[in-house]
């Protein structure tokens, strides 16, 4: 896969504040999400990305360019910065057209690009509203329109849903996934695990300022299995079966009351196991779920102990 971000051994220190330590990660084309906590050097790295900040060791490249003082790879790079730093006598169309002019449009052509992404953002109606009056979300939506003005190749939006009601969220979602199936690369931020598990399967984790993992939630999935996975089963005999668990070598511990609470090291062999218990023992399962495959879950499993 083509790489489009390249961080190697990229530190970036503010005074004696780390922000990003030793990162080194490649991510490709699609849609690629960048997960951790508040603070955890989301910011640092996307500023990076853009050349908005200078590393002070390492090599960044984005297209396989250096972004740091490169005018001419800004044209096909979009950022929505996390920030809000707009004129405060502006309207949503003067920032728009500004932006428009920065990027090399004049006259009508200016105003026509600003109007066409306000409409795309569902902006219009506040066009001639000062930003100082906007939502946290359309502030938000905004800032994203005006980081597709050139129509760039790549996206490098820094929590562009923080702010947004549950249906826009929704909206957002499904136009970045519509952007990236036309082609274009898209690193979005966020602290919301399940909102970038909606969107794509290739993330990075990150967390005080280090690059804790990468690639496919799958293929990290297959990192922790020397963590337990927790697996719920609701049957009509739960004793009988917690019973009949507790025997085996390959569950951890069982517990639950009207549930059967199960933590395994080997969610295979007990996957394969389960019903050959529950047929012999002529025990009903209705219903078996694990919470272990979803970003959540993997998140909090290779961040188990960064916070301490």
């Amino acid at each position: 896969m083509k790489t489009v971000i390249k961080f190697e051994h990229v530190s970036r220190w503010y005074g004696n504040v780390l922000g990003l330590n030793d990162a080194s990660v490649n991510i490709g084309k699609g849609i690629a999400g960048l997960v951790g906590p508040n603070g955890a050097g989301k910011t640092t790295f996307m500023r990076l990305a853009v050349g908005n900040i200078l590393q002070n060791q390492g090599i960044v490249l984005i297209n396989g360019e250096s972004p740091w003082n490169n005018s001419e790879l800004y044209r096909d790079v979009g950022f929505a910065p996390e920030g809000d730093n707009f004129f405060p006598w502006m309207t949503g169309f003067d920032y728009m057209v500004y932006s428009a002019k920065m990027f090399g449009y004049v006259g009508n052509d200016a105003k026509k690009r600003s109007m066409e992404l306000l409409e795309l953002m569902k902006l219009e109606h506040a066009a001639s509203k000062k930003l100082t009056a906007y939502s946290k979300g359309m502030k938000q939506r905004i800032k994203v329109a005006q980081a597709l003005i050139p129509d760039p190749k790549t996206l490098i939006l820094d929590e562009p849903l923080n702010g947004l009601d549950p249906i826009m969220r929704m909206e957002m979602i499904d136009l970045f996934k519509e952007m990236s199936a036309k082609g274009k690369n898209i690193l979005i931020s966020s602290h919301i695990l399940h909102e970038v598990e909606k969107m794509t399967d290739n993330i990075v984790l990150i967390n005080r300022g280090r690059i804790i993992a990468e690639g496919n939630i799958h293929d990290i999935r297959n990192m922790i299995d020397s963590h337990p996975h927790h697996i719920t089963i609701i049957a009509d005999k739960p004793a009988l079966l917690r019973e009949k668990l507790v025997s085996t070598n390959y569950i951890q511990s069982v517990g639950g009351t009207d549930t059967v609470e199960v933590y395994t090291s080997y969610p295979a062999t007990f996957y394969g196991d389960i019903p050959k218990i529950a047929d012999k023992n002529k025990i009903v399962i209705r219903k078996l779920t694990s919470d272990d495959d979803n970003l959540e879950a993997v998140f909090n499993y290779l961040t188990q102990g960064a916070f301490q």
